[in-house]
C-alpha cells in the first residue's frame, strides 16, 4: 500500500485527538505516543488506521497478526506498477508457491528447499509432532522422511 502524505498537519492533529481521546492510554504513554506521532508520519497513520477494520468484514479473512513499517519512496503515479506482474519468488511460474521448483506436486528432494505443501497439513503437523515428541508423526513424516526434514 503507498500512501501520500498530502497534509501532515492535518494527520497528526488528527492521530493527536485520537491519543488524547484514548481513556485506556495512560498519561506517560500518552506523552510518549503524542511525541512519536509528531516526529514521524507513519506513526500518525499507525495510530489512526486499525488494522483489524482493514479487514473486518472480507469473507475468509481472519486477522491473525499485525505489524506497522514504513519508508520514503519516491512514488510516480504515471508510471505503472508492476509489482502485480512478479511473481513473489520471481520465477514467472502461477502458483507454485514461494520456493520456485515449478508446481508443486511432491517433495522438492532435488531442489534442498523442501516444501511443506508436498505433504500438506498432514507433514506440517507431524514435523510439529517430532519437534514436540522426537518421534515421527501418525503420517510417517518425521526424520528420514524427506519433508519433515528441513531448516525453519
Amino acid at each position: 500500500m503507498v500512501l501520500e502524505i498530502a497534509e501532515p498537519d492535518e494527520l497528526i492533529s488528527a492521530a493527536w485527538s485520537r491519543i488524547e481521546g484514548d481513556p485506556l492510554l495512560p498519561a506517560d504513554e500518552r506523552e510518549s505516543a503524542a511525541r512519536a506521532v509528531s516526529e514521524d508520519e507513519a506513526e500518525a497513520v499507525a495510530y489512526l488506521i486499525d488494522p483489524v477494520d482493514l479487514v473486518d468484514g472480507v469473507p475468509g479473512v481472519v486477522l491473525a497478526q499485525a505489524s506497522w513499517s514504513s519508508e520514503r519512496a519516491a512514488f510516480d503515479p504515471d508510471v505503472a506498477w508492476d509489482g502485480m506482474d512478479e511473481e513473489l519468488d520471481g520465477d514467472g511460474l502461477d502458483g507454485d508457491g514461494l520456493d520456485g521448483d515449478g508446481l508443486d506436486e511432491g517433495a522438492d528432494a532435488d531442489d534442498g528447499i523442501g516444501d511443506w505443501d508436498a505433504g500438506g497439513v498432514d507433514a506440517l503437523e507431524d514435523a510439529l509432532d517430532h519437534e514436540e515428541t522426537g518421534e515421527p508423526g501418525e503420517n510417517g513424516n518425521g526424520p528420514g522422511t524427506g519433508t519433515a526434514e528441513r531448516e525453519r
